[in-house]
């Protein structure tokens, strides 16, 4: 693990770089309310570090004399692993300083205590060939679970009910041998969503992740919408258990399938009758979720994710894109959902992206 004592204005130039993917000093300067001196002397740090790179801007025309210099991360600036924990399976990534995937599994869970997941993930750590010169700057947990009292512990989902009692960053940390940040699973997609390459420069991002259950993730501005105890996007009580709801498990029960979900996930299970139908159905059960959350937040970004084939993610968006999400006001700009193309990495990914998102913004959860 490679710390730094990063400035508050190094940790507002790395978060617009990452943000941004590549700035020049004059946009960094505006976007982070630095004078041109202090972007320099703090980019000249951010370069000694290894984090960031400056590199001429590629010229879109013929434009004579020295092009414009822009700065970068370094994809080997570092690295961090994330994981996430679905219905039968744990998704597990490595990826690099800039965000990009260097190799990523699918482990499956034959067993739900914390220690058996602990022991897949370390297995994953473990077998990554990563440059021996890349520090890492720790891993990220994504769990289906609100935070309590307690920012350490989760209530989570009944199938993992023993770690409930745990404070899981502490617990995971010592097992993995590096600093562990845990989130909730949708929180930890909509950092996913936010940082992807066909997000463009969406100042506003939401997620609806359908896994073990059903929850939200806000992003304004590249920083994590939490609320007052972090548990900003908790919509699952809207859909209470023992009745039909948009939620992976659901899924699986309503298609009648004596599959396993991980393996309909890998095979990206085409759409048969039975699953339009549940699409549908689900379409309309968000529809309230979606209206409200656009209206409060009126985001430039909606995407479905969650542990399911993508084929049946997408067919829900268009699901959901189908009902009306403004019925009375027509007129104002909206986002159509669309479905994650991480698919059901999306939680693994946002998870990885902690221990880098961290560097910019205090995360509670290590």
């Amino acid at each position: 693990m490679k710390a730094f004592d990063l400035a508050p204005s190094q940790q507002a130039m790395l978060h617009h770089i990452r943000k941004h993917r590549a700035l020049s000093r004059a946009e960094l300067g505006k976007l982070a309310c630095l004078s041109s001196g202090a972007v320099t002397r703090f980019g000249r740090d951010l370069i000694d570090f290894g984090l960031v790179r400056e590199r001429p801007l590629k010229r879109t025309g013929t434009a004579a004399g020295r092009p414009a210099q822009v700065l970068s991360l370094r994809a080997e600036g570092g690295a961090a692993f994330g994981f996430a924990v679905h219905p039968g399976w744990l998704e597990c990534v490595l990826l690099d300083f800039d965000g990009s995937e260097v190799c990523s599994a699918r482990r499956t869970l034959t067993g739900t205590e914390p220690a058996d997941v602990a022991e897949l993930a370390l297995s994953f750590v473990q077998s990554t060939d990563r440059r021996h010169d890349t520090p890492v700057f720790g891993a990220g947990l994504a769990v289906p679970g609100y935070t309590t009292i307690d920012p350490q512990r989760r209530r989570t989902v009944d199938a993992l009910e023993s770690w409930r009692e745990l404070d899981l960053p502490a617990f995971f940390s010592k097992a993995l041998g590096m600093p562990v940040f845990v989130e909730n699973d949708a929180t930890a997609a909509v950092i996913a969503e936010n940082y992807a390459p066909n997000a463009g420069n969406a100042s506003v991002v939401m997620a609806i992740t359908l896994d073990a259950g059903v929850g939200g993730g806000v992003m304004v501005e590249g920083r994590l919408l939490r609320g007052s105890h972090g548990n900003a996007g908790e919509i699952g009580w809207l859909y209470p258990y023992g009745k039909p709801r948009p939620s992976a498990l659901d899924y699986l029960a309503s298609i009648e399938s004596d599959g396993v979900l991980e393996q309909r996930v890998s095979a990206n299970a085409d759409i048969d009758a039975a699953t339009r139908r549940w699409c549908r159905r689900a379409g309309r059960q968000l529809v309230a979720a979606v209206n409200a959350g656009a209206g409060w937040l009126d985001p430039d970004r909606i995407v479905i994710t969650g542990a399911l084939p993508l084929k049946v993610l997408d067919e829900t968006a268009r699901a959901l894109a189908g009902q009306p999400l403004f019925e009375a006001q027509t007129d104002i700009p909206r986002p159509m959902p669309v479905a994650s193309s991480y698919g059901a990495k999306a939680a693994a990914i946002g998870a990885g992206h902690l221990p880098f998102y961290a560097l910019s913004f205090p995360v509670t959860g290590t």
